[in-house]
């Protein structure tokens, strides 16, 4: 099966086109806008990219980076308008560390925020993260859901993906923080199967 090249690569959902951040002043020029919202702030903080010219060696170097190494990380997630297709947000599929399984993860501007936008990203990202790589999915036996344990719109929003809570970690690839941790409900109760070796802390 031949590989489409990143620009030609999508995901189509009934309202959503998910596809590869591509390393030009439109999609740097959003990645700002999206990571200085009040809302990405809120949750993630600052991450310095306030410029195109970061934005743009963020894309061509870390992001770039993950895909070269595991064949997927962050992607572009636009409304399939009529007309036009509309910038909104980031869905992730992100393998770090030790961990067997990825981690899926979003990021919406505030304005496109509960209209079940990242629901429809986050659920066709999974499943696309387990179709079997012969039928042209990433192969995995699960994911995993990664939030601080304090932030209850990430809790909420790993819930509505029907992933299941399994407890208060403290992940050393957080820095140790207490992270609420969710898993597909069919995954191995004792997660050391997929990486975590910390020992739970509550939940």
């Amino acid at each position: 099966m031949t590989t489409p090249a990143v620009a030609d690569w999508y995901l189509d959902t009934d309202r959503l086109r998910i596809s590869r951040l591509l390393p030009n002043h439109e999609h740097a020029q959003f990645i700002v806008e999206l990571y200085n919202s009040p809302l990405f702030l809120a949750g993630q903080g600052k991450t310095g990219i306030d410029n195109d010219e970061k934005a743009l060696k963020m894309i061509t170097g870390f992001i770039d980076g993950l895909f070269a190494k595991q064949n997927h990380g962050i992607y572009l997630v636009s409304l399939r308008n009529e007309d036009e297709i509309t910038k909104i947000g980031t869905v992730s599929v992100m393998k770090v560390e030790n961990f067997t399984v990825p981690d899926i993860g979003f990021a919406l501007l505030p304005q496109y925020t509960g209209k079940g936008y990242a629901q429809e990203a986050g659920k066709t990202m999974m499943v696309y993260a387990m179709r079997d790589k012969s039928k042209g999915g990433l192969g995995y036996d699960g994911v995993f859901g990664f939030t601080s344990a304090t932030n209850g719109q990430s809790r909420k929003a790993c819930e509505s993906l029907g992933l299941e809570f399994r407890g208060i970690y403290p992940l050393a690839v957080f820095g140790g923080g207490k992270s609420a941790v969710y898993a597909l409900k069919d995954m191995d109760k004792d997660l050391r199967k997929y990486g975590v070796v910390e020992e739970r802390l509550e939940g």
